[in-house]
This record gives C-alpha cells, sequence and structure tokens, in this order.
C-alpha cells in the first residue's frame, strides 16, 4: 500500500520563514547598518571663511570648540559665533548659561573676546537660523562655517542654507568631523563649502 505524500507541518514552515528571516535582518545588520547612519552627515572639506558659527548643538562640544580654535590660528574664522538653546531651568538654578562657558573656553584657549560673540538663546534650529542670518546682515562676509552635530548635520545644513543664503554662503560641517577629518568611506566624510 502506497504512502500518501506527507506535508511538512505548518509550523515547521513557519518557523523556517522566521529563521531564513532573521537571518537576513541579521546580514544586513552586520554589513548594510553602519553605513545608513553616514548619510546624515555632510561631507565637505573645510575652507576660509570670515566667521565660524557653532550651532548650539555642537558650542559646547570640545571636537567643534577645539576646530573654532584651529580655525581662528589659522586665520580661516576670525569671528567664532556660538549659539545658544534657552535653558529651561534657568528660573530653577543659578548658573552660567553653557554658551558662557563655551566662550570662557575659547577665551582661555588664546581667542581675544572681541573675537566671540555670543547670539541670543533660541528655541529651535529654524529660529537660530533665523538669528544667524539677522546676525550676518550687513557684515559683507563671503563665507561661513557652520559646526552642527553630527546626527543632524543635513537637516541643518538646509535649513541655514536657506535662511543665511541671501546674506552669504554657508560652508556647512558637522561637527566631529570638522575636528579630525576623515574619508567618505569611513563614517562621515570631511567637512567643506557648499554653494548655495
Amino acid at each position: 500500500m502506497a504512502r500518501p505524500p506527507s506535508r511538512r507541518p505548518r509550523r515547521s514552515r513557519t518557523f523556517a520563514i522566521l529563521w531564513w528571516g532573521s537571518l537576513l535582518v541579521a546580514v544586513f545588520a552586520v554589513f548594510a547598518g553602519p553605513r545608513l547612519g553616514t548619510f546624515l552627515l555632510v561631507s565637505d572639506a573645510p575652507q576660509a571663511s570670515d566667521a565660524s558659527f557653532l550651532s548650539y548643538g555642537v558650542s559646547i562640544r570640545r571636537a567643534a570648540l577645539d576646530a573654532a580654535v584651529t580655525r581662528y590660528r589659522a586665520g580661516e574664522g576670525p569671528t567664532i559665533l556660538l549659539g545658544a538653546l534657552k535653558s529651561r531651568d534657568a528660573a530653577h538654578y543659578v548658573t552660567l548659561h553653557s554658551s558662557e562657558f563655551a566662550r570662557q573656553y575659547l577665551v582661555d584657549a588664546g581667542i581675544p573676546p572681541s573675537a566671540i560673540e555670543v547670539m541670543a538663546s533660541v528655541d529651535s534650529e529654524r529660529e537660530e537660523a533665523d538669528r544667524l542670518r539677522d546676525a550676518l546682515s550687513g557684515r559683507g562676509w563671503q563665507r561661513v562655517a557652520a559646526y552642527v552635530p553630527d546626527f543632524r548635520a543635513r537637516r541643518a545644513s538646509g535649513v541655514l542654507k536657506k535662511a543665511i543664503s541671501s546674506v552669504t554662503p554657508l560652508s556647512s560641517c558637522a561637527s566631529s568631523p570638522c575636528a579630525t577629518p576623515r574619508s567618505a568611506s569611513n563614517a562621515g566624510g570631511r567637512p567643506a563649502p557648499v554653494s548655495t
């Protein structure tokens, strides 16, 4: 007597699909995952500018501050503009604003106080871009290098370009690559001028 062909139980088929799917996700995560974040970074090489602008997201990061100091000493950014985020705790604590700590760090590094400008505190990236545009109006500057956090470099670059394009071109860069340039193939690339 011939036995009917046996069918695999549904449970083992579902298990096989889940196993192969998990394997594909793991392979994707290992090989492609690390490169996905590099899309957020702007990859351009730094250029001489009339000012270095440190957005509120990086104005307290040592790498960005050190990059601004290096640019100042090399004559590539004679003015340093510091962005400031409104402090939610200002009403409850007696402490200096983070932009004042950044300003003091720059002064301690040998930057004259006259070369450092702390912009008014803002609530958002858009408001910061508008304040930067207002600060640049009437100065006749040809180029500004902006330092922004890595994770929002592409978005911040677009917001800043749109806001200040009528005033001056923007050289946009992410904070870490500005301090230590890297090739585009290894997690982020190098910062550089972006023509508007």
